[in-house]
C-alpha cells in the first residue's frame, strides 16, 4: 500500500465466530530483528498451528535467519539457525512441526529491513472455560524499538491493575 499522505493500516482475518485485527507497521519503521511472541494452538486436531510469515521489503535479495525456539515444520530443529534467501515482495512461511508448540521466543534476522507477522489458531487462554477458541495475528515490533519502561492501562473488565 502507497500513498501521497500519512495514513493508518489495519489487517483484519474474519472468519465465522472468530475475527482478529492488527496495526501495519509502516515500511520506515521496519527493522531487522525480531522475536516471535504469540500464544499456541489450544487444539491438536483443529485449525491452523502457530506460524510466521516474513516479508522482505527491500529491493534486491534479502537473507533472514531464523532460530526457532521449537522444531518447524520441514525438518528444522529448535536452536538450530536456518537462512532463507529471498527478493523484494517475496514472502517466507514456516509452521510449527507440532500443532500445539509455542513459537514465541523464535528469533528473525535479516541483512535488509523485513516484515514479521506471527499468527495462531484455536488458541484459548486460562480464562477460557467456555471451550471457544480464537485466532490471533500480529505484525511484529523490530527489536531495535523496543523499550525498557512501559505503562499499562487496566482492563476494562479488570477486578484489579494489570501488571507486567
Amino acid at each position: 500500500i502507497r500513498s501521497d499522505n500519512p495514513i493508518s493500516v489495519y489487517g483484519l482475518d474474519w472468519i465465522n465466530a472468530s475475527t482478529d485485527a492488527w496495526t501495519a507497521i509502516p515500511t520506515a519503521s521496519l527493522g531487522y530483528t525480531y522475536m516471535a511472541n504469540i500464544p499456541p494452538s489450544g487444539d491438536s486436531n483443529q485449525g491452523s498451528a502457530s506460524n510466521l510469515q516474513i516479508v522482505a521489503t527491500e529491493p534486491g535479495t534479502t537473507t533472514v535467519t531464523v532460530t526457532p525456539s521449537v522444531a518447524l515444520v520441514g525438518g528444522r530443529s529448535a536452536g538450530t539457525p536456518f537462512n532463507v534467501s529471498l527478493t523484494q515482495g517475496q514472502v517466507y512461511k514456516t509452521t510449527v512441526a507440532t500443532r500445539t508448540a509455542d513459537i514465541s521466543g523464535t528469533k528473525i534476522s535479516a541483512d535488509r529491513k523485513i516484515a514479521v507477522i506471527n499468527s495462531s489458531f484455536f488458541v484459548t487462554t486460562p480464562q477460557g472455560t467456555t471451550g471457544a477458541y480464537d485466532q490471533t495475528f500480529e505484525q511484529l515490533i523490530p527489536m531495535e524499538t523496543w523499550g525498557t519502561e512501559y505503562l499499562v492501562a487496566r482492563g476494562a473488565t479488570s477486578a484489579q491493575a494489570d501488571t507486567l
